[in-house]
């Protein structure tokens, strides 16, 4: 499934306010590592059919990108703010404690 150009725009620009909120390296993203959390987060979404329901989600881009918020957010924190809920640490920055 092809990537809307809103969403292709929507990482963008979060690489970029991500990128001047932090200073340290370990702590940067780039846009192939948002770009791989999105698509994880778009096919989470066609495999959960029950929690798509549950959680009142409308679209898979929505869920995506609240994976890439939650992601760049524990990126900055160094940690998740669930400990079940830990994933694309992969994707981290070397360096990052969010592992």
């Amino acid at each position: 499934m092809p990537i809307p150009k809103k969403d292709i725009d929507f990482l963008k620009k979060k690489v970029i306010t991500h990128n001047k909120t932090v200073r340290a390296k370990r702590k940067k993203v780039n846009y192939n590592m948002l770009l791989s959390s999105y698509k994880r987060g778009e096919a989470a979404y066609f495999s959960s059919p029950a929690l798509r329901i549950k959680r009142k989600i409308k679209s898979s881009s929505q869920w995506a990108k609240a994976r890439v918020n939650t992601f760049t957010n524990a990126i900055k924190n160094e940690k998740y703010k669930s400990t079940k809920k830990r994933f694309d640490t992969d994707l981290l920055p070397m360096g990052n404690k969010a592992k």
